[in-house]
């Protein structure tokens, strides 16, 4: 088993102001890398959450804690299926799982969901944990059942402050429009490399 000295990228969150757009390009590339692994092969994670990231010294991270992880795709169904085709064929799960705070509309309204776009759409919960600096749907804290606020709060929608706007760069603040949307027009996560971000952020790592 390997070991990461550094923690989780939670550790990290708490440490900073918030993630400087390179860097958070980098770690977000390597989660999309294994979802996309995880999802090739018929799974969804279903607890992706900064805790469950590991970082190391060298400035990989690593998707751990697959406790929740299940099966998605009936076994006939290729990963190379166009997204008509498998939707149509693949079996929708019924039990919402994972951290509130990270959970899709479709998960916090208990109805059937793709638990394949619920991973996307937390992991745009994280990646705009990292570059912001906070939760993108807050909620006030003490009160029993947090669902319904996070709900009415994505459905009001994110937004950016004055002071976000102006430090983070227009393909940053668009990316989320492909995560945090219904989960019908929702990208897979294998499409989000062709994000304009992820694509100057591919082509800065090469310069």
């Amino acid at each position: 088993m390997d070991y990461y000295p550094d923690g989780t990228l939670l550790d990290y969150f708490k440490e900073v102001d918030h993630t400087p757009e390179p860097v958070a390009y980098e770690w977000f590339a390597q989660l999309c890398s294994a979802l996309e692994y995880v999802h090739g092969r018929g799974f969804a994670h279903r607890d992706v959450k900064m805790e469950n990231v590991l970082l190391d010294r060298q400035g990989n991270i690593r998707l751990a804690d697959f406790g929740m992880c299940v099966a998605v795709m009936e076994p006939n169904v290729s990963p190379n299926d166009d997204r008509e085709r498998v939707a149509s064929r693949r079996p929708v799960n019924l039990t919402a799982c994972g951290t509130v705070t990270y959970m899709s509309p479709e998960q916090l309204s208990r109805v059937p969901y793709n638990a394949q776009l619920a991973d996307v759409w937390a992991a745009g919960v994280l990646l705009f944990c990292l570059v912001v600096g906070r939760f993108p749907f807050p909620y006030p804290t003490g009160v029993r059942d947090v669902r319904p606020l996070i709900l009415k709060c994505q459905r009001d929608g994110y937004a950016f402050e004055p002071h976000e706007k102006k430090r983070l760069s227009i393909e940053c603040q668009s990316i989320f429009g492909k995560m945090f949307i219904d989960e019908s027009q929702r990208e897979e996560i294998k499409n989000l490399k062709k994000d304009k971000w992820m694509v100057k952020g591919a082509q800065n790592n090469k310069n």
